[in-house]
């Protein structure tokens, strides 16, 4: 028989059947002439008894001792009887004892399975705007202060509400979110999945250098004293910084969120909403980034690729934008994707970006319109090469990589308002 016959009847590959005969599990004859092997029907109950033994869990070398055993004896002396007996054994034994590992993982796994669940069934109570944040709140077309009409307040938090200006400015608040006259409560995303599939989307690599980047901002931002302080993360999108540290930030200061859609502002809300903590969150959804806040009223922007992201759509450079709402002395911790400084890829970046001057995504020059826009540069850091953003990435990088820059600057500038 052919080796070929031998696998369609047995259903094993020639390359498994190669495999067993090169390290000497089955010895078939080989014809000296065509080179060929030619398999017998002992040959065919051998690979048969190979196969049974592997359905059982059996290692390649303790088949070879069980089949030598065959090959030498009719086992059916005492000796050969108890070595055979043995050898059947000691693999029971092996697989009772995985056997109790798999049981208690199974157990320790159905804890795991039924404190997620948990998680989704803890009673929380939804958050509204702490009523400190009233003193931040100003008329985003003529900065004057606002009015509270029809406001639903509980435990000094509105829930909702209307913020009135004499000159027709109106915001809502809707379940503790403020939404601005720009923003209907329905508006929808069309590009953001509102249940992200990041594993699916990001490499693990990818993932664990944002925790490393995340882990570096946390510890530079705990560094101030943050008693009373605003810090504003802007534009949140899927991955954010406040997300997952928020809970590890002095549970004095007085934080911001600002997202562009609805939705996506309502789903992370109640994400930090179930951890019940004890934080004054101001949550704003605004198509823009003029804000009804007070100009000079941050202390801290966390910029996590938020400039990145804000050129990419409208050329916009934020830093010079936001800058009227910046007390002067304000810190902003951030990252930075810096493009190459190359040629093919910077046109293949117009191309996909028309809004863009390709050039401001070199760090260089970013960090340069920054200090035109009246910051100074503390320090940058370069954390790792960026070959491609995500499987769903526009943009192919190939040839030259991307750098992630991790950056600390400060507001100096003279506020300019015009």
């Amino acid at each position: 028989m052919k080796i070929g016959y031998v696998s369609k009847k047995l259903g094993i590959s020639t390359d498994t059947i190669r495999y067993y005969i090169k390290i000497g599990l089955i010895v078939p004859y080989k014809n000296t002439s065509s080179h060929h092997y030619e398999f017998c029907e002992q040959d065919l109950e051998e690979l048969s008894l190979i196969l049974q033994l592997k359905s059982l869990n059996f290692h390649l070398d303790e088949i070879h001792k069980i089949l030598s055993l065959h090959r030498v004896s009719y086992l059916n002396a005492e000796r050969e009887v108890e070595h055979y007996l043995k050898l059947l054994k000691d693999k029971k034994s092996e697989l009772n004892f995985k056997m109790e590992k798999l049981q208690q993982s199974i157990v320790e796994i159905n804890n795991l399975i039924d404190e997620a669940e948990k998680n989704l069934s803890t009673h929380y109570i939804p958050s509204g705007i702490d009523l400190s944040f009233l003193k931040l709140l100003v008329c985003s077309e003529c900065d004057s202060s606002l009015t509270l009409k029809n406001a639903t307040i509980n435990n000094n938090e509105i829930l909702d509400g209307i913020l009135q200006c004499s000159c027709g400015y109106e915001a809502t608040i809707e379940n503790g979110i403020l939404l601005t006259s720009q923003i209907s409560a329905t508006q929808s995303s069309n590009n953001f999945d509102i249940n992200p599939t990041l594993l699916s989307e990001y490499s693990a690599e990818q993932v664990s250098s944002w925790k490393k980047e995340m882990d570096n901002l946390l510890l530079a931002i705990n560094n101030n004293d943050l008693n009373d302080k605003v810090i504003i993360e802007t534009n949140i999108k899927r991955l954010f910084f406040l997300l997952k540290n928020i809970s590890k930030l002095d549970s004095r200061g007085m934080y911001i969120i600002t997202e562009s859609y609805p939705e996506v502002i309502k789903f992370y809300k109640t994400q930090i909403d179930r951890l019940n903590l004890n934080r004054k969150i101001l949550f704003i959804v605004s198509n823009n980034h003029n804000y009804p806040l007070k100009k000079s009223s941050i202390d801290i922007w966390i910029d996590y690729s938020d400039s990145n992201e804000n050129m990419e759509k409208e050329g916009i450079i934020l830093p010079k934008t936001l800058a009227k709402y910046f007390k002067i002395g304000a810190k902003i911790y951030g990252t930075f994707v810096s493009t190459p400084n190359h040629a093919p890829y910077l046109e293949q970046f117009k191309k996909t970006y028309p809004k863009v001057n390709m050039h401001d995504f070199v760090d260089n020059n970013f960090f340069n319109l920054m200090e035109k826009s009246g910051y100074s540069i503390i320090s940058k850091q370069f954390t790792r090469e960026i070959w491609e953003y995500s499987k769903q990435s526009k943009i192919k990088i190939t040839g030259v990589p991307s750098k992630m820059i991790l950056y600390h600057s400060t507001y100096n500038g003279t506020h300019n308002d015009s």
